[in-house]
């Protein structure tokens, strides 16, 4: 089992220094210079060369892109991920402001979608072809098709414009105001978990009916076990793997996928911080955005497949 996570590390170690290659060149190859964009910002009219340079110096932009590539990893590396010209800020400041909002909304909307989508799915399963299994299908497959920024928009104008119940935007921290945050929340996350809810709740019934129709499952049934117990014992761990493999890719998402979200809601999280940083050319906070989420989506991977070897001992020895 270790030789097999050991492996499971150096791919994912791999796909991390891709990544930051692909985002450093990406930023430097959109049209635009960024140092026109900062000297724009502190309402510098005119600078003579010398000054020009300095600046240039400053942000490390007179050096070769190689140079400039390993300087920036080798802060990352330190705990210095550079500075944000377009906010004014060392990149880790806004990071570690910014990225526990979006991980507290993100982490929130994949539990419940989690926990929902398998009770429905198994639900669908069991109760395949009754009313039940159809009117959550069919809600599931509506799920999937919505947008999330014309849900949002949506929910804005019912139960913040209309009804008055909810704020249309901003973010109340819970350790602030615990209510207030829920307030806050509700929208964003019904928003956030719908696509990662009917996606699970279809590939759960999928999975459990799949499972159901093996001959073991008959045997467990033949020999007079009730329906909680096959479920539970017989079908969910044989059945998790497809799921897990879901949970997985939703939680290696979660910055990419509050981006609409913090946009249309006026989060303060790092969703927004990265559309910002694409349209400002902030070439610092985009590429460590970029890492961080390669981080966390290898060690969703990860995770997956460690679960794989856990559920399904085959899996592992096999590898």
């Amino acid at each position: 089992m270790s030789s097999y996570i050991a492996r499971r590390f150096l791919l994912g170690i791999v796909v991390i220094i891709l990544v930051s290659i692909a985002s450093f060149l990406i930023m430097r190859l959109l049209p635009g210079d960024p140092l026109s964009l900062y000297l724009y910002q502190t309402n510098i009219s005119s600078l003579t060369e010398e000054e020009h340079k300095a600046l240039e110096a400053k942000f490390g932009l007179d050096k070769p892109l190689p140079e400039q590539y390993f300087d920036w990893i080798g802060g990352v590396l330190h705990g210095d991920m550079g500075y944000s010209w377009a906010n004014n800020l060392p990149v880790s400041r806004i990071i570690e402001q910014r990225l526990p909002v979006t991980l507290y909304i993100g982490i929130i909307a994949l539990i419940i979608a989690g926990l929902l989508g398998t009770v429905l799915g198994v639900i669908c399963a069991i109760r395949r072809g009754t009313w039940m299994d159809v009117v959550i299908s069919s809600i599931a497959n509506l799920g999937i098709t919505i947008p999330t920024f014309w849900l949002g928009i949506l929910l804005i104008y019912i139960f913040g414009l209309e009804m008055g119940l909810l704020p249309i935007y901003g973010y109340v921290s819970p350790f602030t105001s615990v209510w207030g945050s829920i307030r806050t929340i509700i929208m964003p996350v019904f928003c956030l978990m719908l696509p990662p809810l009917a996606g699970l709740t279809r590939q759960t019934r999928s999975a459990v009916l799949d499972v159901a129709r093996q001959d073991y499952i008959r045997t467990a049934w033949s020999k007079g076990l009730t329906e909680k117990v096959i479920v539970s014992r017989h079908i969910l761990k044989n059945a998790f793997i497809p799921i897990v493999t879901m949970l997985g890719m939703q939680l290696g998402t979660i910055i990419g996928g509050t981006v609409l979200i913090e946009t249309v809601f006026s989060i303060p999280g790092i969703g927004r911080s990265l559309t910002n940083g694409v349209f400002a050319k902030d070439f610092m906070l985009v590429q460590s955005v970029a890492l961080i989420s390669a981080v966390m989506v290898v060690l969703a991977n990860i995770s997956v497949d460690i679960a794989y070897g856990w559920l399904d001992p085959r899996i592992r020895l096999g590898d």
